[in-house]
């Protein structure tokens, strides 16, 4: 193998899923907080903080797919 191959088909997917298991600790981590706070006790802040992090997660959730779906199609054209 060939080092940029290498580098490609081998590296970049393992950074990749490397960061999805960290983002994805991160977000079972602050969703657990978000679910145990009482929605009438939180401020107006707190109530757009979590909103914009529910976004964030979700956008993340779908690069995930993407990424997954990419290196599938990658996959199966290699072998």
């Amino acid at each position: 193998m060939n080092k940029s191959y290498k580098i490609k088909f081998v590296y970049i997917p393992v950074v990749f899923i490397g960061f999805f298991i960290l983002i994805s600790t991160l977000k079972n981590k602050y969703m657990g907080k978000m679910n145990s706070m009482e929605p009438g006790k939180m401020s107006r802040q707190e109530k757009d903080y979590t909103l914009k992090l529910r976004i964030l997660f979700r956008l993340i959730k779908r690069m995930k797919q993407i990424v997954l779906q990419t290196v599938n199609i990658l996959l199966q054209r290699i072998l």
